[in-house]
């Protein structure tokens, strides 16, 4: 091509881009959670709150089993026998919920999106926490809402200072917060959330990302609190507690007559087969289930001794993850624990000051690592 050509063609592709819409264009990136990338012997992910005791036997054993079929024939676009299977799951942890309370995803950021996009435009604004979950801003802004943060209380979610951001705001409102919070890992109990639904006007959509509510209890779920509440809309995943991130499996819980209109915008098809499978042993396989909040529970146990004889700042975890405050050295330390394997997430990306991480709770040769190399960081 000669370069009058190529010329011609930059300049064309140039129109198009003036016709992509500006909430696009002004929206950053995702960023997720990186490997080290040093030649180190270990390398170690604590950066994106995966669960390292790996996944299922019962779900895998289920996929493999799968993939002795064609794979030509679509999946269950209704995922009946999934829903099915949630339903039992959380009958038997005293929860009811019928098949017409679920929206399933791919990942609960497809869910989020699928609520979002019923319910925001460029007419209503989303209110959350300051310095959330990034994901949350991106889906709200492509859709051309506006945003409005509602002040942390010593880096906890403050329900009242929401309820204050809420009674100033005028139009349309959609509210959304995780619990347990990422990226700080605190967590609000259900009666407080109860007290606040209470509060609010019915009319008012309040999303609860419970993303790891297993760390926290799932008994502390606010699911029970949607029958009294219609206008509350909780979000769970398998990425964490169950293991299956790659297989990229969310779920929303809600009043059906939402749901309804939900999944007019769902995608057909948008779980596949080995999905559905894998989601399915999953949920059977509770014994998987409570070792992976055992050994978290433990690691946080650990964690949270070894810190306090450093004198390392944190907050109390309630996921399975902690929310650290490193003080003046936090880059000089990243970079050193990512020359020997260990990856952390630097919190600069959700709008906190430098001297902010979150690390993932691991096995306990990663936490025992992870401590020995903070000694030599520190020179304890």
């Amino acid at each position: 091509m000669n370069q009058l050509c190529l010329k011609k063609s930059r300049g064309k592709v140039m129109e198009i881009l003036k016709s992509i819409k500006e909430e696009i264009v002004n929206l950053d990136y995702y960023k997720a959670g990186k490997i080290s990338e040093a030649k180190a012997r270990r390398k170690i992910k604590l950066s994106s709150n995966e669960n390292l005791l790996g996944s299922s036997n019962l779900a895998i054993k289920g996929i493999k089993k799968f993939l002795s079929r064609k794979l030509n024939i679509y999946p269950d676009s209704k995922m009946t026998e999934l829903k099915k299977a949630l339903v039992n799951f959380f009958k038997k942890h005293n929860f009811d919920i019928k098949i017409e309370n679920i929206l399933f995803g791919d990942g609960s950021g497809e869910v989020i999106n699928i609520i979002f996009s019923i319910f925001l435009g460029e007419d209503s604004c989303l209110i959350l926490p300051e310095k959330s979950f990034i994901l949350y801003y991106i889906h709200a802004r492509s859709k051309g809402a506006k945003i409005i943060e509602a002040q942390r209380k010593n880096f906890e979610i403050d329900i009242d200072k929401i309820i204050e951001v809420l009674n100033k705001t005028k139009g349309k409102k959609v509210i959304i917060f995780s619990n347990p919070d990422n990226p700080t890992s605190t967590f609000i109990k259900k009666g407080i959330i109860k007290e606040f639904l209470s509060k609010i006007d019915p009319s008012i959509p309040v999303i609860v990302d419970e993303a790891y509510i297993h760390f926290a209890g799932l008994e502390n779920s606010v699911i029970d609190l949607i029958k009294d509440f219609p206008n509350l809309i909780v979000i769970q995943t398998f990425s964490k507690a169950y293991g299956l991130a790659g297989l990229r499996v969310g779920y929303g819980i809600m009043n059906e007559k939402i749901c309804e209109q939900a999944e007019k915008i769902r995608l057909p098809f948008n779980l596949g087969s080995l999905q559905q499978v894998g989601a399915i042993f999953a949920l059977k396989d509770e014994k998987f289930l409570k070792k992976t909040i055992d050994y978290v529970s433990e690691g946080k146990n650990y964690l949270r001794k070894e810190f306090n004889k450093m004198g390392i700042k944190f907050l109390e975890p309630f996921a399975n993850f902690f929310f650290v405050d490193f003080g003046e050295k936090t880059v000089d330390l990243i970079n050193f624990l990512n020359s020997v394997g260990i990856s952390i997430r630097h919190l600069v990306d959700f709008g906190y000051p430098e001297n902010f991480v979150r690390i993932t709770i691991g096995l306990p040769r990663h936490n025992k690592l992870l401590v020995s190399k903070l000694r030599e960081f520190y020179g304890k």
